[in-house]
């Protein structure tokens, strides 16, 4: 196999001003019939569970819309919830499927279907939780009046704080499908088939004739009933070369029982009766279809068991290129997907699409774990799927890619190898991207002890590992261990590189930025001026590049009160921006609302408001008007008119902020809070006392409530109450 160049990113910390940050999803009139797509499956293909599929609907429909089906892996849970929306789908006005690969709310967010139909999707830096919250929030309010089904397939435990948050009501059902029991939901329990329906399954997958009796003893003896064992032993048989009854696949059973002590366990898993062990027997099958003996099948089947669990399968042209399946060998792969899909071990949900059962994913990985051989390509790919470029992508595009990177890592967790460093790197920063710090921080020490031991300390791809983990740490207030590693980080750059080298130049930014942060503006200074002339030497004055350096370097002399020399250096990143973005570009944007702060600060206001007004017709034109960015150039905007007595342009845009958090968090979340206080704060200085007041006691009660007296915002929203009596006092006498 062709080794393939690693792209591990490099982040440079870019100090913007975006001034009051509110989290705002943008609302389409009318959402769709199906808010995501909703596994396929064929009646014919489901045996045995017609009584199964009626107490399932009469549970739904006297659950007060929330039902647990609960059961072993591998016994139909999936199945049957896919049979159930797929026959009462048109009874419904709405419908939507999530399956939990990571997380419950990852997964949720994640959805593109849902994304796309709730025209939510998540910022960087946006929480999970905060935009899951949205979501549950917006499809509680968007389908109001209407039927509509949520399926939540393979939940777990760590979901039960997130189910609170579903939408619910007697319009709603929510079907949660698990292993295990989960708070007090009300539980359908999915038994074993009857012996009728087993029969009838084992008949379906092997046209071997069997003797009644004998087959009847080894589906309730052996395999027990379980649905997966019995369509996996079933396409075993049929498809051996010599066996050719139950008898002898029972006494190949009996006589070929696992050796290994860590074997005889297997897998144990949690249902609503208990503990189960799996049957050893699943193992051996691996023997038996004679997969074992196939290296092709089996690292194929390692590899589908490397990927996240999905019920609608993958296309196989997106698995042939995660593969790096070359162009003359995908008919052979083709036909090797083929294969396992008729021997048992991988699922088609629909054509030419395949995916791997949780069960068998398990055993996979117990008893043949993965060789780098077998993981290299997947970690090859979604390294590079992780990568940025900064100059044109967007992160949010790259988190659908998270759980395969880290699908790929934990199956990778037994080995030890280079290329391990730069997934964990890539994947660490787009946790980051995301506001998972503690996520990225843990896996960004990982990638910076294999470079270490793997690269030494001073070798370049180390020192990008040490600048990554550092703006983690930054962003968790760890200014001190930050520091430390971006001065290694900016010591083997200047050895490797020199000091005018565009490497050096992002480790000097780096290093600047928390030297700001720990209040050291000097030293930050002339950092951020060393890199400001590297970057004008390498990349020239107008390079995209250059102008980040020019902010950064804006921030600091702000910071330090020389706001002519930061406006200075503004106006050349908004002359830069201009011409390589154009003036509607949202880094353009970013930049406008930039100089805006500064010349706020030297008073010249009417500048400001061009500026932040320019700002506001871009974000409207790039996201719309309730995006987050969008939102925050109102609350810009509003500041500087406030400033210049526009109390009604400020009111206009504030009740905006207002209708948004209120429409996108409820009226209890701090988030509300604040644009409460805003407005309020507008309101007082055009004497409108009541609805000042009304807003700040809302606003009180929320801080107080969720957040404690001692917060800075419940400090403020009471020093604002208090200003508040004092000008309705003098306004009386």
């Amino acid at each position: 196999m062709e080794k393939k160049k690693f792209i591990a990113n490099k982040q440079v910390n870019i100090e913007k001003n975006y001034g009051p940050v509110h989290m705002h999803g943008s609302e389409s009139p009318e959402i769709p019939h199906y808010l995501t797509s909703i596994p396929h499956i064929d009646p014919n293909d489901v045996i045995g569970r017609d009584d199964d599929l009626s107490d399932l609907r009469a549970l739904l429909e006297e659950s007060s819309s929330l039902l647990l089906m609960n059961g072993i892996g591998g016994i139909g849970k999936t199945t049957l919830a896919k049979l159930y929306a797929n026959k009462y789908r048109e009874q419904y006005d709405h419908l939507a499927w999530i399956e939990q690969k990571t997380t419950l709310q990852e997964s949720v967010v994640n959805d593109p279907g849902l994304q796309a139909a709730l025209g939510i999707k998540q910022e960087p830096g946006e929480p999970y939780e905060a935009v899951y919250e949205k979501m549950m929030l917006a499809l509680q309010n968007r389908a109001e009046g209407k039927r509509a089904l949520l399926v939540l397939d393979n939940v777990d435990q760590s979901s039960r704080e997130a189910l609170g948050k579903l939408p619910h009501g007697p319009n709603w059902h929510v079907l949660l499908t698990s292993r295990q029991v989960i708070g007090n939901i009300k539980v359908k329990e999915l038994g074993k088939l009857d012996l009728e329906a087993a029969k009838a399954l084992f008949r379906k997958h092997c046209e071997k004739p069997q003797d009644e009796a004998a087959l009847t003893d080894f589906l309730e003896n052996t395999l027990e009933r379980h649905t997966l064992s019995i369509e996996l032993f079933a396409k075993i048989l049929d498809t051996h070369p010599i066996m050719e009854t139950v008898e002898e696949l029972a006494e190949y059973l009996k006589n070929n029982q696992l050796d290994a002590a860590s074997l005889q366990t297997i897998v144990e898993l949690e249902h609503a009766g208990g503990e189960t062990t799996l049957y050893r027997h699943l193992l051996q099958a691996f023997d038996l279809s004679g997969i074992a003996q196939r290296p092709e099948l089996m690292r194929l089947l390692k590899q589908m068991a490397a990927l996240p669990p999905t019920a609608e399968g993958y296309p196989a042209k997106d698995l042939a290129e995660w593969f790096q399946i070359e162009e003359g060998q995908t008919t052979a792969f083709a036909n090797n997907l083929q294969t396992l899909y008729k021997l048992g071990w991988l699922m088609q949900p629909a054509k030419h699409r395949y995916g791997t059962h949780r069960l068998i994913k398990a055993i996979v990985a117990h008893a043949h774990p993965p060789t780098l051989e077998d993981l290299l390509p997947l970690v090859e790919t979604f390294t590079q799927k992780l990568y940025i470029d900064q100059t044109k992508d967007n992160p949010v595009d790259k988190f659908p890619w998270i759980p395969y990177g880290q699908a790929v890592l934990d199956a990778a967790e037994h080995l030890e190898f280079s290329e391990k460093a730069t997934l964990r790197n890539n994947l660490g920063l787009r946790l980051k991207d995301l506001g998972d710090y503690k996520g990225a921080k843990g896996l960004l020490q990982k990638a910076m002890e294999s470079a270490e031991k793997n690269f030494g300390p001073e070798h370049p791809k180390t020192a990008v590992i040490y600048s990554n983990l550092a703006l983690v740490l930054q962003a968790l207030g760890d200014y001190k261990a930050a520091k430390e590693l971006l001065e290694k980080a900016m010591e083997s750059d200047e050895k490797n590189f020199g000091p005018e080298h565009p490497n050096t130049a992002v480790s000097y930014s780096n290093l600047a930025l928390v030297l700001k942060d720990l209040g050291d503006y000097k030293g930050a200074k002339g950092l951020l001026q060393k890199a400001m002339e590297s970057d004008e030497k390498n990349f020239g004055p107008h390079h995209p590049k250059t102008a980040v350096t020019y902010s950064n370097l804006a921030s600091v002399l702000q910071a330090l009160g020389d706001y002519k020399a930061a406006k200075g250096l503004l106006e050349k990143a908004v002359e830069s921006d201009e011409k390589n973005f154009g003036p509607h570009h949202p880094t353009t944007a970013v930049t406008y609302s930039n100089l805006a702060s500064v010349l706020q600060a030297l008073g010249d206001y009417k500048a400001a408001k061009g500026l932040l007004q320019k700002a506001m017709e871009s974000a409207e034109k790039n996201f719309g008007p309730e995006h987050p960015t969008t939102a925050v150039t109102y609350s810009n905007l509003a500041s500087v008119l406030k400033a210049l007595g526009d109390y009604k342009g400020a009111k206009e845009l504030l009740e905006k902020a207002v209708e948004s958090d209120e429409k996108n968090f409820g009226t209890e979340h701090p988030n509300t809070a604040v644009s409460y206080s805003n407005l309020a704060a507008v309101l007082m200085n055009m004497k409108e006392f009541g609805e000042a007041r009304s807003l700040l006691e809302k606003a009180k009660a929320v801080f107080l409530s969720k957040l404690g007296a001692e917060h800075p915002y419940s400090k403020n929203v009471l020093q604002g109450l208090a200003v508040l009596d004092e000008r309705e006092a003098k306004g009386n006498e």
